[in-house]
């Protein structure tokens, strides 16, 4: 009777522990799986320098860029972060002077959101004349724009756990993000097209990360079988 009950306390025993390194584990899963990077385009994008309807001598020699900035968060129960954005813009194929460069503070995007944010950049270096010339023979100008960031997420169990332990929960770990398009600007000083969301060069998957959530994952997969 008594080996009868050590061994029903032995597999008592095996069972919790097996299922608490279990939970652990597909917990630490999901804590470390990437969360999908945020989606962005340029909205409003104006340059007055090049606007032919405005009779104001001072606006047409004003040689600012306005925009707007939209951070779309397509994820279910998360939230994202964004670092601080570098915004840079160029004109023509010269990809090595930049034009103008403003940085975005810290966006934060809740679940299924768009963030907006309007900034002015001062331009230096692009021949006015020339571009202006351009323009008005019917031709458009071609402006580059590229936005570099980092971005973390919120825990994606977060939603299944109370506020007050869901609020202790760390973020993700920092991505890397780059994106970027050409702008064909008209004699009006806005974009031909609507910007959709910009083309994604986000950084590629780390090797590191890959083998970490494998390694996690095996043990998931063979440690109730070993115990």
């Amino acid at each position: 009777m008594g080996s009868c009950v050590e061994d029903c306390v032995d597999d008592c025993c095996k069972n919790c522990i097996s299922g608490t390194l279990m939970l652990l584990m597909m917990g630490s899963v999901l804590i470390w799986l990437g969360p999908s990077q945020p989606k962005c385009s340029i909205e409003k994008l104006y340059i007055p320098a090049l606007d032919k309807a405005s009779n104001d001598p001072q606006t047409m020699n004003t040689t600012t860029i306005s925009f707007h900035v939209a951070f779309w968060n397509n994820m279910d129960y998360r939230e994202l972060y964004c670092n601080n954005t570098n915004v840079t813009f160029y004109y023509g194929a010269n990809l090595s002077s930049p034009i103008g460069s403003t940085s975005i503070p810290e966006v934060a995007i809740k679940e299924k959101e768009v963030a907006y944010v309007g900034e002015v950049i001062q331009t230096r270096g692009v021949p006015w004349e020339d571009v202006r010339r351009k323009v008005s023979n019917g031709s458009t100008a071609v402006f580059r724009v590229e936005l570099d960031t980092q971005f973390r997420a919120s825990s994606n169990i977060r939603h299944l756990l109370p506020e007050f332990i869901a609020y202790f929960l760390p973020l993700s770990k920092r991505h890397g993000m780059g994106i970027g398009a050409n702008i064909n600007v008209n004699d009006h000083g806005k974009s031909v097209v609507k910007l959709d969301w910009l083309s994604s060069k986000a950084a590629p998957v780390h090797v590191t990360d890959c083998v970490r959530v494998s390694i996690i994952a095996v043990v998931v997969l063979v440690l109730p079988i070993l115990l």
